[in-house]
């Protein structure tokens, strides 16, 4: 684990683990921005999903799965050679096809690699070129803390919270978020923004980075939508302090 930051002398109320596995963070305790949306909806879809006897089961769904590869191509390109190998083209009806892919599935497995399609590597390296050719984006990327997992107290219940930022810069005072989408329009990310809560998040890591890393570290969190689909769009949006504000009223 790396400490970055601990608000109290010999407690650990608030820290930043740079080597927790998004599936390990997402596995782990403390409460989330996922978190708050369900408690939101209600508490019972809270108790349902979190803590009753019925609780989630994780699952992966094809634009899950690319999503999390997309993040990997473009916030970890360096571990992207070494993270994946690319699935067997074969009739998954067949018997021998199936068992080719089962074959290679189970190899990966053991060799701690994902198994991908070779369609859904190319499409997240078309993405990643064309975040390189925009120019303000490709510099938002540079530097900063990548993936990292942030813990810390809430003071007033007691709960330990958590977020993961995909990018935090304290520097130059932002976080940002990757989004994939088919369509990183300004109309598509407004209906985006009142359906996924994108002001409650952004105000939920600002407390978090302000927790971790020192208040008020992050003044502006930056939405980076990114098209799965030719051609490719980029996208920037900016949630400023009304956002957070708003965010955090909510």
């Amino acid at each position: 684990m790396t400490q970055l930051r601990s608000t109290t002398p010999g407690a650990r109320s608030a820290w930043v683990d740079l080597t927790l596995s998004n599936e390990a963070y997402h596995a782990g305790p403390g409460i989330s921005k996922s978190s708050l949306d369900l408690v939101a909806r209600s508490p019972l879809h809270y108790w349902e999903k979190k803590i009753g006897p019925r609780k989630e089961v994780a699952f992966d769904t094809a634009a899950m799965r690319l999503g999390t590869l997309a993040h990997l191509a473009i916030l970890e390109p360096e571990l992207l050679g070494t993270s994946v190998v690319v699935a067997p083209e074969v009739n998954r009806r067949t018997k021998a096809g199936k068992a080719e892919y089962d074959a290679a599935l189970e190899e990966a497995a053991a060799n701690g690699l994902q198994l991908v399609p070779r369609k859904d590597l190319d499409t997240v390296v078309e993405m990643r070129r064309a975040i390189g050719k925009h120019r303000l984006a490709s510099e938002l990327l540079k530097g900063g803390t990548r993936e990292g997992s942030f813990f810390w107290t809430d003071e007033m219940t007691g709960q330990l919270c958590k977020c993961r930022p995909d990018l935090i810069d304290k520097e130059r005072r932002f976080a940002i978020d990757l989004k994939t989408t088919t369509d990183a329009s300004p109309d598509a990310f407004k209906r985006s923004a009142a359906k996924y809560r994108y002001g409650v998040q952004a105000a939920w890591y600002s407390d978090g980075a302000g927790e971790c890393l020192g208040y008020t570290c992050v003044d502006t969190f930056v939405i980076l939508a990114v098209e799965s689909v030719p051609p490719y769009g980029v996208a920037l949006y900016e949630l400023g302090q009304d956002w957070i504000m708003t965010g955090q009223m909510m």
